[in-house]
């Protein structure tokens, strides 16, 4: 009879084990797309506004000042 014991104590600490992997392993998958989420957008929208800016120095390069005037 005591190994029966045995045998279910073991298989309790398995199914336990088991559970807490899950939730570890569904955790870091959880975080790793809220940080995909977080990521990507933000990755985009960078390469948006840098895009932008790149094109707008282009299309309005800066003024060159010839004249006292120009500086006031």
């Amino acid at each position: 009879m005591e190994g029966s014991g045995s045998s279910i104590g073991g298989f309790l600490m398995f199914i336990a084990l088991a559970i807490i992997g899950v939730i570890i392993i569904l955790g870091l998958l959880l975080f790793a797309a809220a940080f995909l989420v977080v990521l990507v957008p933000l990755i985009v929208i960078l390469l948006v506004v840098g895009a932008a800016k790149g094109w707008w120095k282009k299309r309005h390069p800066p003024k060159e000042l010839e004249s006292p005037e120009d500086y006031f």
